[in-house]
């Protein structure tokens, strides 16, 4: 949705796309937006419970997807003092993204958390 729709426009449209009816790819997508979109109105731990629900519960929504949740979901969890879970969300994400453009920066996540 674009920026000139309200936030909570896009947070109802977003969470709409996220209901069972929906193929896998479309709800993890829609969780991962939330996540965003939640995430910039500063909503930390609905937006860290919308990420997380791509690698919970649709984990088959594709591989980047899943891994960049855990990556956002990782910085986070970092943020509230929580590293130890945002190492094992970044652990996680790292063989996923491999040989993707997300790989080196996974790495280099792991690698600033240990």
């Amino acid at each position: 949705a674009p920026a000139t729709i309200g936030a909570d426009e896009r947070r109802i449209a977003l969470a709409d796309l996220t209901t069972d009816n929906l193929p896998a790819d479309i709800r993890a997508y829609a969780s991962f937006y939330l996540g965003e979109l939640l995430a910039a109105e500063k909503q930390n731990a609905e937006a860290l419970e919308a990420f997380l629900s791509v690698p919970g519960l649709h984990p088959t929504g594709g591989r980047i997807v899943v891994a960049a949740a855990e990556l956002r979901a990782s910085d986070l969890l970092t943020a509230m003092g929580r590293r130890e879970e945002a190492v094992a969300l970044v652990q996680s994400a790292v063989p996923a993204v491999r040989d993707t453009v997300f790989a080196d920066e996974a790495v280099k996540r792991l690698e600033s958390l240990k």
